[in-house]
């Protein structure tokens, strides 16, 4: 059983085309139409922000928040510092459309529109390339850096070792929406129309299962190998290992994008109206309020309320330090 309540709730005024989780630092960074990266901490305010030129179609993040990646409309690969800075960029043969990170091997690695997946350094520094036969949907890398994974247009799926070396590769049935890659690279999901495929690291299929409707988005969360499922019906799914149903909960909208925590109990997604917004699960009676003190030029005081707000409930400051309460009823 869940109990997934919303934490927080951001609308952040453009439509939001990807969010990423830093899973150690439990920030949340999120990329619009508009160019804008947003990071946001634990209680949905603004770290920090940045502005690209384009749209901000890819973000990721390191586990500690300390790198984010993302990509800008004159086809380059931007890496931004802990505070929003940039330390470097790379220049893509086409905008980037998808971008990993390997915590371990310090390796990035980047799909552009154009074909071409690329293996860079922590530095910037491109250390090989491979041209594909479509555009790349999607990428994902293990934390050693062994396994890397990409996601073409055309449904196929594409494995290859560190060195760039084609592992093996496999087409899909169904039309590919979403790809994760647990953090080990031993276990392997993939979300085409309604169905859910998992191949173990030599591309032998392990299961597939039906979900009944389109999938959205899906993740693999790191300690308990779960896979969580987003669905256009409205109801987020997580299976364990082997397929089978470990809880399913209805949601009032869906989800379009998903991020899960590495304990599976916490999750970051973006909704169709370009809300950002905080699930946890709280386990069995368990209710959250918020502390809301003032820090703004009234000073009015501490309030509590049942509904998060980022502002002050009598001024309207956002100026103010918000704790989380969570009970047991």
């Amino acid at each position: 059983m869940s109990n997934l309540k919303e934490i927080w709730r951001r609308h952040l005024g453009g439509e939001i085309l990807d969010l990423a989780l830093a899973k150690k630092a439990g920030l949340t960074v999120v990329g619009s139409k508009k160019g804008e990266i947003y990071c946001l901490d634990k209680i949905g305010k603004t770290v920090w922000s940045a502005q690209v030129s384009g749209e901000a179609r890819v973000v990721t993040i390191s586990r500690d928040g300390r790198f984010t990646f993302t990509s800008s409309s004159d086809d380059r690969i931007l890496c931004l510092d802990k505070n929003g800075e940039r330390i470097w960029n790379f220049k893509t043969d086409g905008s980037a459309s998808c971008i990993g990170y390997s915590e371990e091997g310090k390796i990035v690695v980047a799909g552009s529109n154009e074909n071409v997946l690329y293996n860079l350094s922590n530095e910037g520094e491109s250390r090989w390339n491979c041209s594909l036969d479509d555009r790349i949907e999607s990428v994902a890398i293990s934390d050693s850096g062994d396994i890397i994974l990409a996601a073409t247009k055309n449904n196929i799926i594409h494995c290859f070792d560190f060195r760039g070396e084609l592992l093996w590769k496999r087409t899909l049935k169904g039309e590919f929406i979403d790809l994760a890659l647990s953090s080990d690279g031993r276990l392997i999901s993939v979300a085409a129309d309604s169905k859910v495929h998992v191949f173990d690291d030599k591309g032998d299929i392990k299961w597939e299962r039906e979900m009944g409707n389109l999938i959205l988005a899906l993740d693999i969360c790191g300690m308990s190998m779960n896979i969580v499922v987003s669905a256009i019906d409205d109801v987020i799914f997580c299976l364990d290992e082997s397929g089978e149903m470990l809880w399913q909960q209805g949601l009032k909208e869906s989800l379009i994008k998903l991020a899960a925590s590495k304990d599976c109990k916490k999750f970051a997604a973006s909704t169709l109206d370009s809300s950002v917004l905080f699930l946890e699960d709280l386990g069995e009676d368990t209710e959250i309020f918020y502390e809301i003190l003032c820090r703004g030029k009234e000073k009015c005081g501490t309030f509590v309320s049942a509904v998060y707000t980022a502002l002050c409930p009598k001024c309207g400051s956002e100026r103010n330090v918000v704790r989380i309460i969570k009970e047991k009823l």
